[in-house]
């Protein structure tokens, strides 16, 4: 079969096709002409491997090649590679560590926010926080010059008439 055959029995496009070729997922298929590859059944049974590892196992692109390299090496187990990772990160194991805060069973409230406590300000006071000078209330004009300030309009003086 044809590879734009191949992606639709897969649900895969074509240039998926051609990375998992690339990333020596996927065995390249038979050459028949320059500009023209087959693929057979066993490429489509790889490639729905290829997604189950990816899509439901979560495992990146590198993780899927060892795997699928044991796979096809009679000579390690499976069991093996995925017994090597399984000791957590530090930043996992850190993560673990830390006591969690508890919250009272029924209770709605986040717990790093305590009861009682309430939001302060609108959401643009909020935004303003982390700047060193504030922000002037709403409503109001700024004391201070700023690049954005609108300059204030000049009285109008009446024109003087000329007599006659």
């Amino acid at each position: 079969m044809r590879i734009t055959e191949l992606a639709e029995t897969t649900g895969v496009p074509p240039a998926t096709v051609k990375y998992y070729v690339r990333e020596g997922l996927l065995p390249a298929g038979t050459r028949v002409r320059d500009n023209r590859t087959d693929y057979d059944d066993e490429h489509a049974r790889r490639i729905r491997l290829i997604r189950a590892l990816i899509d439901v196992g979560r495992l990146p692109v590198a993780r899927a090649r060892e795997v699928l390299a044991v796979l096809d090496d009679d000579d390690r187990r499976v069991q093996d590679v995925f017994a090597s990772r399984r000791t957590p990160s530090r930043p996992a194991r850190r993560r673990r560590s830390r006591p969690r805060p508890t919250r009272s069973p029924g209770s709605t409230r986040s717990p790093r926010r305590p009861a009682g406590a309430s939001w302060t300000g609108t959401p643009a006071v909020r935004r303003q926080r982390g700047r060193s000078t504030p922000s002037p209330a709403p409503g109001t004009r700024s004391r201070t010059p700023t690049s954005r300030a609108m300059p204030r309009p000049r009285a109008c003086r009446p024109r003087p008439t000329s007599p006659g």
